[in-house]
């Protein structure tokens, strides 16, 4: 390890630094160089430094010098952190990602896939890597690691996204001065996105037993997410609106759709008549599995995979109810921003994104039909 150590004296650029507090010094009985300096009434000593997650012995005063170069400039911007030139510190990408999540303020769904998005940069960065030093090249190397890892762009889309977030979190924390500069990010185009039509989707319904076939109907008229007509109540129901102001997490009911918004829809005739023939029950929830229980998404996803099955389709019950919605509108030539505005999005470039490719197929029909429409030759005196 030591002569791993001697043989990256010359890598990185540790830098030169200006007036050198401390002074680097040799240990009598070991030979081991270390670096000691007062912080705070106190003697530190740092006998190792941290490279891609490995911890080093100095190997010579000249590279324990730029160590303590390193610290004295962070001593003269006020950066300085002692714990950060140790094992398990606090500012080691491990410990700062159990630190940041519990304190993210997402559902608890998405605190799950942030973790396990940070396994992967955690895993190549290596513990201790200190999230104040995360540059821009160290990001472009994790990118391409995962992509010669033949990762999927939407998995590296998260993963990049996940690092970027919680970074974020340590410059609004102070924990570090600013972000590292990111590639681009952006979700990548799902593209043809499966959807169903509407025959299709009515034949799945009819498979469904008349019970619990209400609240895929109202998912479906509405294009809303499953979660959201799981946690639909009584008081969320007037006599002209179906109002979404509620979700389930799991089994945590939570206020505010997806994006923690309220939404209220003017009833249709199909959604009057999809309540009217939902089961009665004396549970504060419009729709309920028992009579008293709401839906969880296991029962859900269960109703939905055997209806599937005796139609002969396989698709997902967000495809076939929320995706569905959107592509059914489109193929109907209604305008984008009116499905964007329907599902909720933020920002219709997210719909066009999303659903960009569903009414492709049109567009080139349309093209096509250009090419074949009746060409009148203009007749000039003297044509025969």
């Amino acid at each position: 390890m030591l002569n791993s150590a001697k043989n990256m004296l010359a890598y990185p650029n540790l830098g030169e630094g200006g007036y050198m507090g401390g002074s680097v010094l040799q240990d009598s009985k070991t030979g081991h160089w270390y670096i000691q300096l007062r912080w705070n009434n106190e003697t530190e000593r740092f006998y190792r430094f941290e490279y891609h997650g490995v911890w080093f012995p100095f190997a010579s005063k000249a590279q324990a010098n730029k160590i303590r170069s390193l610290m004295q400039d962070e001593i003269d911007n006020g950066s300085f952190s002692p714990a950060s030139y140790r094992p398990n510190s606090p500012l080691g990408i491990g410990k700062y990602v159990d630190i940041w999540l519990p304190l993210t303020d997402v559902v608890k769904n998405t605190r799950g896939r942030y973790k396990s998005f940070a396994k992967h940069f955690v895993e190549f960065f290596g513990i201790d890597k200190d999230i104040r030093k995360i540059s821009k090249v160290n990001i472009l190397e994790l990118k391409k690691s995962l992509e010669e890892s033949e990762y999927s762009k939407k998995t590296i889309y998260h993963i990049l996204n996940t690092l970027k977030t919680m970074l974020n979190f340590a410059v609004d924390n102070r924990d570090m001065k600013e972000l590292p500069s990111f590639p681009k990010l952006s979700n990548p185009i799902k593209g043809n996105i499966e959807y169903l039509g509407i025959e299709i989707q009515q034949k799945i319904f009819n498979e469904i037993p008349e019970r619990h076939r209400p609240i895929f109907e109202l998912a479906a008229e509405y294009g809303r997410r499953p979660q959201e007509v799981r946690a639909l109540m009584k008081d969320a129901v007037t006599d002209t609106h179906i109002i979404i102001m509620r979700r389930f997490s799991e089994y945590e009911l939570l206020e505010g759709d997806k994006t923690g918004k309220v939404k209220a829809f003017f009833k249709t005739e199909e959604a009057k008549r999809i309540l009217k023939s939902t089961a009665p029950s004396f549970s504060e929830f419009v729709f309920t599995h028992n009579g008293k229980s709401p839906y969880d998404g296991k029962i859900l996803n269960n109703l939905w995979r055997e209806a599937c099955n005796k139609v002969g389709v396989k698709i997902k019950m967000y495809n076939g109810l929320r995706h569905s919605k959107a592509g059914q509108l489109l193929d109907a030539e209604y305008p984008i921003e009116l499905v964007s505005e329907l599902l909720g999005h933020t920002k219709i470039q997210m719909t066009r994104d999303m659903y960009g490719r569903v009414s492709e197929a049109r567009i080139t029909e349309a093209l096509e039909n250009v090419r074949i429409l009746p060409f009148k030759k203009e007749v000039k005196h003297g044509d025969h």
